[in-house]
């Protein structure tokens, strides 16, 4: 989390953001959103690339928002005059004890499809904050802003439009690299870690990449996908990483340990220690 105090308030942005040209986030850079946020987080969102979450109070009001495309989780509850907002949704329930209830269909949606649609968690008294929308916090009441926003492509040659596709990725790579350096990419088989990849190499960046070998079905890993990036490695001279995503026996032998430091995200690949290990070792950002 980094946070900067303000004139008569402050500004906190937590997870990945790149502001303005490739700006990481400072002391310095959050004096800037400061200045420049009104009260419409559009200015911010437009201004800023990645994934995270960001809380300005400022003239009596706290704002809480994220960027559009709602991947960085944000939470909250609303009863009454007490509230309470954050990123992490173990945290929120585990504070709230006996006032949460279990959202059963929320729970079985999550099981069979990996997701929530819409606004639902775990419990009913908790809600995820659409992208599109934002919190603000005035005489002690939270208040949901909705934003509606439309797409309108207009018709183009496809060329064109890959044209624009790929200066929108070359730029994006730029200002990461600018804010936070060359990356680590995790390098799975698929198409958007390779165009990732791609991306970065076009605008003159050369990334680390990182794939992880597992011993079950768990980690979906493949030695065509580790041959294929042991390839991109020397024909582009980038830094390869071979982890160890073994998944441990018995399969919960980590899980009350790692849902404490991480919360609902502790099961990923089945809560590997060895996974976690190899992440938060990185020398790079992932």
């Amino acid at each position: 989390v980094n946070g900067a105090k303000c004139s008569d308030g402050f500004a906190i942005v937590t997870g990945t953001m790149a502001w303005g040209d490739g700006e990481s986030i400072t002391p310095t850079s959050l004096q800037k959103i400061y200045q420049v946020f009104d009260g419409n987080v559009d200015i911010v969102r437009k201004n800023s690339i990645g994934n995270y979450a960001a809380a300005i109070y400022k003239g009596g009001t706290l704002y809480v928002f994220g960027e559009i495309t709602g991947f960085y989780n944000i939470y909250y509850y609303n009863d009454d005059n007490v509230w309470l907002v954050s990123n992490s949704l173990y945290d929120m329930a585990f504070c709230l004890g006996n006032h949460v209830s279990l959202n059963k269909l929320a729970f079985i949606e999550s099981t069979i499809q990996d997701g929530i649609l819409l606004d639902d968690t775990f419990f009913n008294e908790i809600h995820r904050l659409s992208g599109f929308n934002s919190l603000y916090l005035a005489d002690n009441k939270l208040h949901i802003k909705v934003n509606e926003y439309y797409y309108r492509m207009a018709l183009a040659p496809l060329s064109d439009k890959l044209k624009d596709f790929v200066g929108l990725q070359r730029t994006f790579a730029l200002k990461m690299a600018k804010g936070y350096g060359a990356p680590t990419i995790s390098m799975t088989g698929g198409l958007d870690a390779r165009m990732t990849m791609s991306s970065y190499l076009a605008a003159g960046i050369h990334p680390s990449l990182y794939y992880g070998t597992g011993n079950s079905f768990i980690t979906n890993t493949h030695n065509e996908d580790k041959e294929i990036d042991e390839i991109f490695s020397k024909k582009f001279d980038l830094e390869f990483f071979d982890e160890s995503w073994n998944t441990p026996e018995p399969i919960d032998k980590y899980w009350d340990s790692l849902l404490n430091i991480f919360g609902f995200h502790y099961d990923s690949y089945a809560g590997s220690q060895d996974f976690i290990e190899s992440i938060c070792n990185n020398p790079n950002d992932l």
